[in-house]
């Protein structure tokens, strides 16, 4: 029976770099008397699994990286004994030596950060689990929680490439790069938060103090996301912890009493198993009359043995906008049940299955003349399994997906008595696979730690069934019944390669990393619906083809991470990071008003995005003075392709941490854009800039931390300017860009 070598030490603070060993196969021989090493790598403090840990043989160039469930395996053909590694960012370095190949290795690294608010704004891991190289950060909730932050979009818009597009209706759309919001994937602990309708994830409803950290993976790189993700991948992570804890926080309006949050979250843990409550209450009032509310929860089960653990989880969100006369505008509901279990066996390796159900109910009532009513019922599973050899390592897996999607809508013409009743059902099964394999090597030269080359592959196929009825009437009478009774499968692929070299030369260390690569992505349910629609309801427009096209685009990265650590008192820290992106688009589909409340979509043969960024983040005085700083230029073929984009935007935030206090200014800035009223018409409003001010004290009562928090936001600014717009009432817009006063308390056990 092996036997199991366990080591606790620490290590004077200093810098771990973050690596991943992530391998793409080329030209590997491996030795057939070679032996299998096996371990995991754990928090000592959480017991919990690290992933990413940097796993190694001592003065060897062979070694690992820990996955998911916090397990390596190393192939050696070398002698015993043998001292391996451990090391990971913000923990201390440990060796384990073993003399039997057999032995089952824990490593239980110790964190070498002491206190907990001397962390960064935002902490970056450059290497994605399992992805292709790309731009990727993480933002740890535990200051954007002390500066009063609510909403996700408000620490999203912070970041480079990241614009926030805002309604009067009270929704938060994200794109990234420039991208549309509909090809930007938002998942929380796994769940797919884009609407069926179109494709798009509202994040008004998300309560931020519910998160542990918020993952932004940059461009066409998610090769394990699925299809069609030309933007990028949002990963919402809601907090974990093995303790029994409970927490409320409560957000007050003082310039507008109806801007209300009420949130809570609650954790029991009995042995093996552990029980989490997150649920929250938000109301806004967005334009002086439309009131926007939601109510979210997330309830999960958790059972963690040794060799596997078990996650279900229930997720319920309501959404509704109404008139202060209790009109409802719109409303819809959403219900996720889910598992995931995850394998971790030296044995078979680590396998990985996750499924389950969502059900989603949408009804609105916008324009005077059109009302909907969208069911959507979608079933899932994935059953994958990560790869560990020698200098090889990845993560492969397929799936199933089955999509049902009906659509009830009622058109009426507002000068005549023509009616139209739009029926249909679309039904899709997805069949695919997805893998990602990375290989490194660490040559011998000075300036370079290590040089890893990358690829990754997506294949699927879609079947499609598509029933649609459109009636025609006039004055209550039939006129015309069309029908469609159509089927067809579309092939979806996504390729990328990529590598990546980091070193350090004058001091400095530094990352740079290339990919490129191409992505597949289809029209989504309700834009084959709506084609339909479009083409029975206008017969002034030339339909010149049967269906919308898939759209294709080719993707280009280069990136230069530069970061340095000072062991003074002045300067503790500083990062510079740069990169230019490029994405080329065939068959890109875009919306033309046709007449009054009726879009159709369309394919582009040919469109663009070029784009640079820039970001400067620094500590000093002992992490007393943070500060970090983005710059993003976009350049894009047709405004009308790429609506609510700023062609140019920045931000910085200063945040001053002493004692119990800790003071935020941040301002924003995002040159002028088109912008889409209403969904439909293209207006244009002029720059826009956002200065906003917090102040938090914490302090302990008892057995009690309490954090209060004041906060200003948009301390200059006031509503934005709709240009060649006469028509448009110039009331509070957008609420996220008025002035406002809020009061936040917050309220858990020590």
């Amino acid at each position: 029976m092996p036997k199991i070598v366990s080591v606790d030490i620490s290590i004077n603070l200093k810098k771990i770099i973050y690596i991943y060993l992530f391998l793409f196969f080329n030209n590997l021989v491996f030795s057939q008397s070679s032996h299998r090493i096996s371990g995991y790598v754990f928090d000592a403090i959480t017991n919990e699994p690290l992933v990413g840990a940097n796993i190694m043989v001592k003065n060897e160039i062979v070694g690992s990286v820990s996955t998911k469930s916090g397990s390596f395996t190393i192939e050696w053909d070398g002698s015993y004994p043998v001292t391996i590694m451990s090391s990971f960012i913000g923990y201390a370095e440990q060796e384990i030596e073993i003399g039997d190949p057999m032995d089952i290795i824990v490593f239980r690294l110790e964190s070498t950060v002491i206190d907990a608010e001397s962390v960064n704004i935002t902490r970056k891991r450059r290497i994605f689990d399992n992805q292709i190289s790309s731009g990727v950060e993480i933002i740890s909730t535990q200051d954007s929680e002390k500066r009063g932050i609510r909403d996700v979009s408000e620490i999203l818009q912070e970041m480079k490439s990241v614009a926030i597009t805002s309604t009067n209706w009270g929704k938060q759309n994200v794109n990234i790069r420039g991208s549309n919001a509909n090809e930007v994937a938002v998942y929380l602990d796994g769940v797919k938060l884009n609407s069926s309708l179109d494709g798009v994830a509202n994040l008004a409803f998300i309560d931020m103090t519910a998160l542990e950290d918020i993952e932004v993976i940059k461009g066409g790189n998610s090769i394990l996301f699925g299809p069609g993700n030309f933007g990028g991948v949002i990963l919402l992570n809601s907090k974990i912890t093995k303790k029994n804890s409970i927490k409320v926080n409560h957000t007050f309006g003082i310039t507008d009493d109806s801007d209300q949050d009420l949130g809570g979250m609650l954790t029991l843990n009995i042995g093996v198993t552990t029980f989490g409550v997150n649920y929250s209450e938000k109301s806004r009032m967005y334009d002086g009359r439309t009131m926007h509310t939601s109510q979210y929860s997330n309830n999960a089960l958790s059972i963690d043995f040794s060799s596997f653990n078990v996650i279900a989880r229930r997720l319920n969100i309501e959404n509704s906008i109404t008139y202060p006369s209790g009109f409802n505008l719109s409303t819809d509901n959403m219900l996720v049940d889910r598992f995931d279990i995850n394998i971790r066996s030296p044995l078979i390796g680590n396998w990985y299955i996750h499924g389950g159900n969502k059900n989603w109910r949408w009804k609105d009532n916008f324009f005077s003349n059109i009302k909907r009513d969208i069911k959507d019922a979608s079933t899932s599973i994935k059953i994958g399994k990560e790869i560990v050899f020698n200098r090889l390592s990845g993560k492969f897996h397929y799936e199933v997906e089955s999509d049902i999607y009906q659509f009830i809508q009622n058109i009426s013409d507002s000068y005549s008595k023509e009616t139209w009743e739009d029926r249909g059902e679309l039904v899709r099964d997805d069949y695919g696979y997805a893998g990602v394999l990375k290989f490194t090597v660490n040559p011998e030269v000075e300036e370079i730690d290590m040089m890893r080359l990358e690829a990754g592959i997506r294949n699927s196929k879609s079947y499609y069934k598509h029933n649609q009825d459109i009636v025609y009437y006039d004055n209550s009478l039939m006129i015309e019944d069309t029908n469609y009774n159509l089927k067809n499968q579309k092939s979806l692929y996504a390729f990328k390669l990529g590598s990546f070299l980091k070193g350090k030369m004058i001091d400095s260390n530094y990352e740079l990393f290339f990919n490129q690569g191409f992505n597949y992505r289809p029209p989504t349910l309700n834009d084959q619906l709506l084609w339909k629609t479009s083409r029975t309801l206008n017969d002034q427009i030339n339909f010149d083809k049967e269906s919308l096209d898939q759209e294709y685009v080719t993707t280009t990265e280069l990136s230069l991470n530069i970061f340095r650590k000072y062991n003074n008192n002045s300067l503790n820290s500083f990062e510079i990071g740069t990169a230019v992106f490029r994405n080329s688009y065939l068959e890109k589909i875009f919306y033309v008003q046709l007449e009054e409340n009726l879009i159709a979509p369309f394919n582009r043969s040919q469109a663009w995005i070029n784009g640079a960024e820039a970001s400067l983040k620094w500590s000093a005085f002992n992490n007393l003075l943070k500060g970090i700083s983005s710059f993003t230029l976009l350049s894009l073929s047709e405004e009308k392709i790429f609506p609510n984009k700023p062609r140019s935007q920045g931000s910085t935030n200063i945040m001053i941490d002493w004692k119990s206090f800790l003071v935020s200014i941040s301002y924003l800035y995002q040159g002028e854009q088109n912008y889409l009223i209403n969904g439909i018409s293209l207006k244009k409003y002029k720059k826009m800039t956002n200065t906003n001010l917090s102040i938090s004290y914490k302090h302990t009562f008892w057995k009690l931390d309490v954090t209060a928090t004041y906060i200003i936001r948009n301390i200059f600014s006031d509503k934005i300017t709709i240009i060649n717009s006469p028509d448009f009432q110039n009331i509070d817009f957008n609420y996220y860009d008025s002035h406002r006063k809020l009061f936040t308390i917050t309220i858990m056990p020590k």
